[in-house]
């Protein structure tokens, strides 16, 4: 089947249209209001009501760039949202790792629920380059070993998942007919500017795990130069 995909309309006059189209290679779909803002999470762990862990990101750039799945993303950390979150979660009586997802406005220091994740997140390797394992924790809480991995990050932590996501990031700026020149340029300019960044780590590629990394992305050349062929057989 197809992998998910987030399509934005200007209105909501184009809404059902759009949702006959999609009903024809989905089964299901989630609609959403659009809110401004940038997206941003709060992620826990609890275990027989006692919090075990916890971490908060930023989204620097989402898939596509009007809104979608984090392809670039800081920790970061906003008391309110932090609140906010831990207590839906702890009237939910939720037990294990959850993550909430927001949309905050810098400039009103709003934000906004946008849906709750009962399961390990896409950018979980953010907080595991924080030092905060979200994994081993669940497990040792488990088999009967809890163990606190609250602590607090030392620094602005930044990761990137490159091969797809910020390819994907990048084209479909280039697409976006509303966007000025100069900025699709300097969204080309910047994906190689990070690449060379050593203050930038990327998803998958974790110390002592690395192979997952290098099979992702010979999975991506491979599905470009399959595309690439398709089209000019077609042609």
């Amino acid at each position: 089947g197809l992998e998910g995909a987030v399509w934005r309309v200007e209105s909501a006059t184009e809404t059902p249209s759009l949702l006959m189209k999609l009903a024809c290679s989905y089964r299901k779909v989630v609609v959403q209001s659009h809110v401004s803002g940038q997206g941003v999470g709060a992620f826990f762990l609890i275990w027989q009501r006692q919090l075990l862990a916890e971490f908060m990101h930023r989204r620097l750039h989402e898939v596509p760039h009007t809104g979608g799945v984090s392809s670039f993303r800081e920790s970061w950390f906003h008391l309110g949202i932090r609140d906010d979150a831990l207590r839906k979660i702890r009237d939910f009586e939720w037990e294990g790792v959850a993550m909430m997802e927001y949309r905050w406005d810098p400039r009103s220091d709003q934000f906004f629920l946008m849906e709750m994740n009962g399961r390990f997140w896409g950018s979980l390797h953010l907080a595991l380059f924080a030092g905060v394992d979200f994994p081993r924790l669940l497990l040792d809480a488990f088999h009967g070993h809890p163990e606190s991995g609250i602590r607090p990050v030392p620094q602005v932590i930044k990761c990137r998942y490159t091969f797809p996501k910020e390819v994907e990031y990048v084209w479909s700026r280039l697409k976006d007919g509303k966007l000025r020149s100069v900025s699709k340029l300097w969204s080309v300019f910047e994906f190689f500017l990070l690449a060379f960044d050593p203050r930038i780590y990327s998803d998958l590629l974790f110390p002592g795990d690395r192979k997952l990394y290098w099979k992702n992305l010979r999975a991506f050349v491979r599905g470009l130069f399959l595309s690439y062929h398709s089209r000019g057989l077609g042609s």
